[in-house]
């Protein structure tokens, strides 16, 4: 077994997981922070009843809402 004063795996803990956030973080801006997913408008719905807003993963014209289990319909303004 290896032996290692508490202060030092400490230190190594902490060391190593800003590491891990420097590394990425300077990984986030080398790549311009652009987004990899966007979300298109057509798959979002907003329930009639309780107004939370959710997303589909098929373009359905008759969904339930995940909150209060109401059904709704495509808007008009979505096709």
């Amino acid at each position: 077994m290896i032996k290692i004063e508490f202060s030092w795996f400490l230190a190594f803990y902490v060391g190593g997981h800003l590491v891990l956030f420097f590394i990425s973080w300077l990984r986030e801006k080398i790549s311009g922070g652009e987004a990899r997913f966007s979300i298109s408008k057509k798959f979002l719905r907003q329930c009639s009843i309780c107004t939370y807003t959710y997303f589909l993963s098929h373009d359905l014209s008759l969904s339930r809402c995940p909150f209060c289990g109401s059904l709704n319909k495509k808007s008009e303004s979505e096709d």
